[in-house]
């Protein structure tokens, strides 16, 4: 999937109409977004994500 799906509808098609889960992709550029992402992505697994960035 690109980058350009990831919106909100298409994770509500995903989720409640397929009854599946998803992977979006999210640019960097996207600052609004990106921070959104961090706040939900903070916790136990934050530890991963700090030794295993893209370079």
């Amino acid at each position: 999937m690109d980058a350009l799906h990831t919106t909100k509808a298409t994770a509500r098609l995903i989720t409640q109409h397929l009854g599946s889960h998803y992977v979006l992709i999210l640019k960097g550029n996207q600052s609004l977004a990106r921070a959104a992402a961090h706040a939900l992505l903070t916790g136990p697994d934050a530890d991963w994500t700090k030794n295993h960035r893209h370079r």
